[in-house]
């Protein structure tokens, strides 16, 4: 007999079993043992635990403690704020691509977070928070392969989209870079100059800039590698239908015929001269700051300037003669007047230049001895230091190197290609998944120079790049467990510079 709290709960069909100092109740029924030929007691199902308080029932199957329902933690910072940030590509995709926007969207967002062959595409994407963004995204790597060559042969869409981006007046940098490719399959892959001596086959790559409302990449066009950037701009010119514009490019976009298209055109030009310009002045001492014009400061050089001709339209009497030969004595000559529109040409010195040209041209004579002579030594030194802009826009001096130093941007963003981006070098297999390629890593471009452009208005650009700033974000990421999301953060003092250039963002 066990104690009185415990004997209460014994009844007909209830057996009470003591294990160690606890004491458990059981159902139990009787059977027939046939090995004793008689009834035998069969414990069943347990039903609680007996206790002086009561009777502790054991919890039902449907109440018991169900295993955590888990995804797997998906990169979430980084993919989430682009897809904030850059809404607005999102839209003007789906205008313009209707059954591809998003995927072109979510593939511009994996080249710049994590720079990837195509054959990884699916993986990423599957381990991002893209996939509850934009699900059901085909990405396998045959997918990709059939959407890259897709979206190349589409290039009148690719510039419609790019056009959006082409607003009213303003200045637009055009720059060319050389990018590797090894298909032996592609047309535009072919050796041609190149300034790094870079001897494998290339692809010339044209971009443009714009600087308002912000700076940021507008268009790009490929060209064969054996094209020279002179070449390239009156097919760019002509494919997006720029008007109203500032063209702003390098002396390797200076020719007589390009100069004369954009005249045509009624465009306007910042571009600089070749040393060997006829327009500069060869008994100009450009050493002797006595006899520039003035100077001004930037950032934090002295920069003199000489104005060597002016933007002004000249009247020039010209002797119009009637038929052929000289005209009756008897006959008054006539004279006409003809409009001679000039260019302003101005000429900038500047010491700091002209201390690190001096020292890269020792550089050679020292390697190349007997390739170069004191004379030719003395020719170089006279334009050291030097740079000669000329430009059909009248525009004060001082203003005219300030925008044509704009032109950095663009040398940013052949770095930000090559080395965020990383696409020095393709391997796609014709020419048309390489076009498809380009203009994803255009989008992937539009998009880094969002981010670069907030790090720049929070005047954090000396403490945080544009890869370091996405490094932290991805440490951000979403898992679900049991339908509710949960967040991880990486440091708090990751999380307070994310929201020092970005004071709204909330994880």
């Amino acid at each position: 007999m066990y104690p009185q709290w415990v004997e209460i709960y014994r009844a007909k069909g209830r057996e009470i079993k003591k294990i160690g100092n606890n004491y458990y109740l059981y159902e139990y029924k009787t059977v027939y043992d046939k090995d004793k030929k008689g009834p035998k007691i069969k414990s069943g199902v347990y039903i609680g635990k007996i206790t002086k308080q009561g009777l502790i029932l054991k919890k039902d199957d449907s109440e018991k403690e169900k295993p955590l329902a888990v995804s797997a933690p998906l990169e979430f910072g980084a993919t989430y704020l682009l897809e904030v940030l850059c809404a607005d590509i999102l839209e003007n995709l789906k205008k313009v691509f209707p059954d591809d926007a998003e995927t072109l969207f979510s593939l511009a967002k994996q080249s710049l977070i994590e720079p990837s062959p195509l054959r990884s595409k699916n993986i990423i994407y599957k381990n991002s928070y893209d996939i509850v963004l934009h699900p059901d995204l085909k990405m396998s790597p045959a997918s990709m392969t059939r959407f890259i060559n897709k979206i190349g042969l589409e290039r009148d869409k690719q510039v419609n989209f790019m056009n959006l981006y082409l607003i009213g007046e303003e200045y637009i940098i055009f720059d060319g870079t050389r990018l590797v490719s090894y298909s032996d399959n592609m047309d535009l892959a072919r050796i041609g100059y190149n300034h790094c001596n870079i001897e494998d086959p290339q692809i010339n790559v044209l971009y443009c800039f714009s600087l308002s409302p912000n700076k940021a990449p507008v268009y790009f066009r490929a060209n064969a590698g054996d094209k020279s950037d002179y070449d390239t701009i009156i097919n760019a010119v002509n494919e997006i239908g720029i008007n109203n514009a500032v063209i702003i490019a390098d002396k390797g976009f200076n020719s007589e015929y390009n100069l004369n298209f954009l005249k045509e055109n009624n465009l306007k030009y910042i571009i600089p001269l070749r040393r060997n310009s006829k327009e500069i002045d060869d008994d100009f001492d450009c050493s002797d700051i006595a006899g520039y014009d003035g100077y001004f400061g930037y950032h934090g050089r002295i920069i003199f300037f000489k104005v060597l001709s002016k933007h002004e339209v000249v009247e020039k009497e010209v002797e119009k003669k009637k038929g052929r030969g000289r005209p009756p004595k008897n006959k008054k000559t006539e004279y006409t007047v003809e409009s001679i529109e000039q260019d302003m040409v101005v000429i900038y010195y500047n010491e700091v230049l002209k201390s690190s040209e001096y020292r890269d041209y020792g550089k050679r004579l020292i390697n190349h001895h007997n390739s170069y002579s004191a004379k030719d030594m003395a020719e170089a030194v006279k334009r050291m230091g030097t740079i000669t802009i000329c430009s059909n826009e009248e525009i004060n001096p001082v203003k005219l190197y300030e925008i044509y130093k704009e032109r950095e941007i663009i040398e940013d963003s052949n770095k930000a290609l090559k080395n965020v981006l990383d696409i020095s070098d393709s391997h796609m297999q014709n020419d048309d998944s390489y076009n498809g390629w380009l203009f994803i890593s255009h989008l992937s471009l539009m998009m880094y120079y969002r981010l670069f452009n907030k790090i720049k208005e929070a005047g954090k650009t000396s403490e945080l790049s544009v890869s370091e700033l996405l490094r932290m974000l991805r440490r951000i990421t979403k898992q679900k467990i049991n339908g509710k999301w949960i967040t991880e953060t990486g440091t708090k003092v990751e999380l307070d510079k994310i929201q020092s250039i970005f004071p709204e963002y909330n994880t």
